[in-house]
C-alpha cells in the first residue's frame, strides 16, 4: 500500500482493517503483530510504514488453542481444525506465539471493533469469552451482538446474508465505525 499510495490516492494516515471468522482472528492477531517488536521477529513482519486505525472482526474464532480439542470431532469445529492440522496445532512454540490470550499486552493493544450474534454458534461464544477477557485486562474495544428478528441469524450473517435487515443494519454500523476512526 506504501508503495502505492500516491498513485491510488491512499491516506496512509487511515488505513482499517477488517476480516470475519478466521479472518477476524488474523485481524486481532495482526493487532498484535503490529503493536509488539517481539511478534514482528517471531513472526518475521516488517511493520509497514503506516499504522492501522481501525481493527473491525465479524464472529472471529479467538481461542486457538481451543481448536485442538476438535481435532477429529464433527461439525465446524472440528471442520476448521481439521483444516489448519494437527502439526500445526500442537506446535507449543508456534501456538504460544498465537495465542491471543496470552500474547495481548493490555498497554499496547489498539482498541478492536466485534460483531456477533447470538445465533453464531461456530465462533459467538469464544466471542462473548474474547470480549470478557478484553474488558478484565482493560483493553478499549466495542462488542455489538445483534438480536435475531426473524431472519436466522448465524455466523458471518452480514456477509452470507447481506439482504437481512440485521446485516444491512451492522454493515451500517461497520462503515459508520470506520468513519469515526478514519475521518
Amino acid at each position: 500500500m506504501a508503495e502505492h499510495a500516491e498513485e491510488y490516492h491512499f491516506d496512509l494516515d487511515h488505513v482499517g482493517i477488517s476480516g470475519d471468522s478466521a479472518g477476524g482472528y488474523y485481524v486481532l492477531l495482526t493487532a498484535a503483530i503490529m503493536t509488539q517488536p517481539e511478534l514482528q521477529e517471531y513472526f518475521e513482519v516488517t511493520k509497514p510504514a503506516y499504522d492501522f486505525a481501525a481493527y473491525v472482526t465479524t464472529c472471529p474464532g479467538t481461542d486457538l488453542l481451543a481448536m485442538r480439542d476438535c481435532l477429529g470431532a464433527p461439525g465446524p469445529a472440528g471442520y476448521t481444525a481439521g483444516r489448519i492440522g494437527e502439526e500445526i496445532l500442537n506446535d507449543e512454540d508456534l501456538m504460544s506465539h498465537c495465542d491471543l490470550y496470552s500474547i495481548i499486552n493490555p498497554e499496547t493493544y489498539p482498541a478492536v471493533y466485534m460483531v456477533t450474534t447470538p445465533g453464531d454458534t461456530t465462533t459467538g461464544p469464544e466471542t462473548l469469552k474474547f470480549d470478557a477477557f478484553l474488558t478484565e485486562k482493560g483493553v478499549a474495544h466495542t462488542l455489538v451482538s445483534y438480536e435475531d428478528e426473524g431472519s436466522g441469524l448465524v455466523h458471518v450473517f452480514n456477509i452470507t446474508k447481506m439482504d437481512y435487515p440485521e446485516s444491512q443494519k451492522a454493515n451500517a454500523d461497520i462503515v459508520a465505525y470506520f468513519d469515526s476512526i478514519l475521518k
